[in-house]
């Protein structure tokens, strides 16, 4: 039996982490309240997680617990808590400028009837 016959969410936690990137292990441990150490076993096939622990990761990782237990092809990154947040990201930039405009707009007075 190999690793990932253990917990068929091994490959696809491997995936879905090295989709995101540097320092997103650390951050899903730190999020799901375990030390790093487990959730690499976890990872790497060696632990099978609680079901309550694979529940919190889909949710930290915004995909479907089908998808990670290999039962769809489609990640599903759908949720509306998800997809709040990945407007939230790529808005982010841009909300700054588009605050002070909106500000200025608003504190600039209107202009006078009379023509002048």
């Amino acid at each position: 039996m190999t690793p990932d016959d253990a917990w068929p969410g091994a490959a696809r936690l491997r995936q879905i982490l090295a989709e995101r990137g540097y320092g997103a292990q650390a951050r899903l441990a730190r999020a799901l309240g375990i030390d790093n150490a487990m959730l690499s076993r976890i990872k790497q096939g060696k632990r099978v997680p609680r079901v309550d622990l694979a529940a919190a990761m889909c949710r930290e990782l915004d995909i479907s617990a089908d998808w990670l237990l290999g039962l769809s092809d489609e990640p599903k990154r759908l949720s509306t808590a998800g997809l709040i947040r990945q407007a939230a990201r790529r808005l982010e930039p841009h909300l700054e400028a588009v605050l002070q405009q909106a500000l200025d707009a608003a504190m600039t007075p209107p202009p006078d009837d009379d023509g002048e």
